[in-house]
C-alpha cells in the first residue's frame, strides 16, 4: 500500500471514529431540535399567519365598501325614510343615514389604509397609496348620491380621473349628464341607474 491510501484509510477512520461519537451525535440533534426545526415550524407560522392577515384585509375592504355604496345607494334613491313626513323631519333623516355611513366608511377606510401601510409597508410599498387613491374616489362617489353639493363637477372629475387611470375609464358606462344635474332632476329610476 502505498502511503497516501494509507494516510486515507486513517482520515476515514477517525473521521468515522469522531461521527459515531454519542456527544457529537447529541449536539447535532440539540442544534437540530433547538434550532432547525423551530426556525422551519415559524417560518410555515408566519406564512399562514400573513395568509390569514391578507384574507381579513380583503374582507374587511369588501365589506367597506359594500356598506358604503349601499348606504350611498339609499341616501340616492330616497330610500331612507319613505314616509310621508314633513320635509324637514325627512331631510334630517336622510342627512343622519347620510352622516353615519359616510362616518364609518371613513373609519374603515383609515384603518385599511394603516393596516396596509403596517403590513406591506417593505414588501409592495404602493399598495396602501393606492388604498388611499380608492378611498378618496369612493368617498366622491359617495358624495355624489347627495343633493346640494357644490363641489359635485370636481368629485365626477375625480372620478373620471381614477376610473382612467386604472384603465377603466367606461366602466358600467355611467350617464354623467345626470350624475352632474343630481341636484336638479327627480331621484327617477334613470338617475339610480347612472
Amino acid at each position: 500500500m502505498n502511503s497516501q491510501t494509507i494516510a486515507t484509510a486513517d482520515w476515514h477512520e477517525t473521521l468515522y471514529r469522531w461521527l459515531s461519537a454519542p456527544l457529537l451525535l447529541t449536539v447535532i440533534g440539540a442544534l437540530l431540535i433547538n434550532y432547525l426545526i423551530p426556525e422551519i415550524t415559524a417560518k410555515s407560522q408566519r406564512s399562514k399567519e400573513a395568509l390569514e392577515t391578507k384574507a381579513s384585509i380583503v374582507r374587511d375592504m369588501t365589506q367597506a365598501t359594500t356598506a358604503a355604496v349601499g348606504t350611498s345607494r339609499l341616501v340616492a334613491m330616497d330610500v331612507i325614510k319613505k314616509e310621508e313626513v314633513e320635509e324637514e323631519r325627512r331631510n334630517a333623516t336622510q342627512q343622519a343615514a347620510f352622516n353615519e355611513g359616510l362616518q364609518s366608511w371613513e373609519l374603515d377606510s383609515a384603518d385599511i389604509g394603516s393596516r396596509l401601510e403596517a403590513y406591506f409597508r417593505k414588501t409592495s410599498p404602493t399598495v396602501s397609496s393606492e388604498w388611499r387613491k380608492y378611498a378618496e374616489t369612493a368617498t366622491d362617489v359617495y358624495f355624489l348620491s347627495s343633493t346640494g353639493l357644490p363641489d359635485r363637477e370636481a368629485r365626477i372629475a375625480r372620478v373620471q380621473d381614477y376610473l382612467a387611470a386604472v384603465g377603466r375609464p367606461g366602466i358600467s358606462d355611467p350617464d354623467w349628464r345626470q350624475i352632474r344635474d343630481g341636484d336638479a332632476v327627480d331621484r327617477t329610476a334613470k338617475f339610480r341607474a347612472a
